[in-house]
């Protein structure tokens, strides 16, 4: 139980048949129950039934004649309850939002031809707060993203390579016009590969909150696995609110890859993706094997047999080149005269056998420098992430 108190006094004086009549105000303890905070997940506002008991006791020696008890919607200054003389009540809440409760006391006493009025008012702000508290249900994949729900975990999206750039979570809440504005409230954390805890994430984009059409967050930068909140407010509300999580991808399919250009190499796992929010630049991660010559049973010495099965070991180096395969054609990019151009000769692999990281930019559509980083896999890639959002609170103010 909290215990409030007013105080301040003030005294006029009125004639009434001989009988004077003196308003004071006076200061009134008394015990009231705890402030509400509560939330639902009620998509559509208005469409509520929140029923809460409410207990007043006044602590002064004498009885109150009566007092009157006010519940108002701060921000529209609306009455949803009134009572008199009525110490315990319950209310019933139908919106989301912030109530105030204010309490009217009156005690009168008569002294000779002296009658005093005794009152107070007292205002107990932010007396019920209800907001919203997102649940997940509703929300649905808009373009066959990889998102997952969960009422107790919130929401993830893992970072799966597509050929989109971006993926969209989407839900509509109704009848929040009635509010004057929305206060979001959003907790999220993001899980970066190959990166500790606690580390400044990648300047890259990672996901976008939209409202209505309007991006409201756009989350740029931050630190890996660490638990962020960013808040702000909607105005300008419509019958339908729509909410947007936009989650960017890292690594998107592409028609690149890289094939061998000897009889002597092996590449496997040859896809080169392009980096979704740089696409000029290009990353791949093949394995690339060297395939022995055949050796030789034949112990004859001939000079015929001893070059059939003799290994070329002029064919010891390793060639690749460049292939762009799309639905209706196909280019070879090779090497010519030091720069990767168009049917251009094979490219010495200058890496090393197994597993390397390909690096490669584009202009005008056409490769340019390409690097080879060894020991490194898909699995090491430092720029894919995994998405989660945690809590999504919405007040309406």
């Amino acid at each position: 139980m909290l215990i409030f108190s007013c105080s301040d006094t003030d005294g006029l004086l009125v004639d009434d048949l001989n009988i004077k009549k003196i308003l004071v105000k006076k200061e009134f303890k008394y015990n009231i129950s705890k402030p509400i905070k509560d939330f639902d997940s009620n998509k559509i506002n208005n469409n509520l039934s929140k029923e809460y008991r409410v207990n007043i006791e006044f602590l002064d020696s004498i009885e109150l004649d009566n007092f009157k008890t006010f519940l108002v919607k701060k921000t529209v200054n609306d009455t949803v309850f009134q009572s008199t003389g009525v110490s315990e009540f319950n209310v019933v809440i139908d919106e989301y939002g912030i109530y105030d409760l204010h309490l009217l006391p009156i005690k009168t006493e008569q002294i000779n031809n002296l009658q005093y009025t005794y009152a107070d008012t007292i205002q107990i702000k932010e007396f019920i707060i209800l907001d919203y508290y997102e649940k997940w249900n509703d929300f649905s994949n808009e373009n066959n993203g990889n998102w997952i729900s969960n009422e107790s975990s919130g929401l993830f999206s893992e970072d799966l390579i597509s050929s989109l750039k971006s993926t969209v979570f989407k839900k509509t809440l109704e009848n929040f016009n009635s509010c004057i504005e929305l206060k979001l409230d959003l907790e999220f954390y993001i899980d970066q590969n190959n990166r500790i805890s606690g580390q400044t994430l990648i300047s890259r984009p990672y996901f976008d909150l939209v409202v209505d059409g309007i991006k409201k967050v756009s989350i740029n930068s931050g630190f890996d696995n660490k638990t962020e909140k960013v808040s702000f407010l909607v105005t300008n509300l419509k019958d339908e609110t729509e909410i947007k999580f936009i989650r960017h991808q890292s690594l998107i399919n592409s028609s690149w890859r890289i094939i061998p250009a000897s009889n002597n190499i092996s590449i496997s796992q040859d896809s080169i993706f392009k980096i979704a929010y740089d696409t000029l630049n290009l990353v791949g991660y093949p394995l690339i094997e060297k395939i022995d010559s055949p050796s030789s049973t034949n112990t004859s010495f001939s000079i015929d047999s001893l070059t059939e099965s003799t290994p070329d070991f002029f064919s010891e180096r390793l060639y690749y080149k460049i292939l762009n395969e799309n639905s209706t054609q196909s280019f070879v990019y090779g090497n010519k005269n030091g720069q990767i151009e168009l049917n251009g000769d094979s490219i010495l692999f200058d890496g090393i056998q197994g597993l390397n990281k390909l690096t490669m930019n584009l202009q005008n559509n056409r490769p340019q420098k390409i690097e080879f980083i060894p020991y490194q896999n898909l699995q090491s890639n430092n720029l894919r992430f995994n998405l989660y959002v945690t809590s999504l609170k919405i007040r309406c103010n």
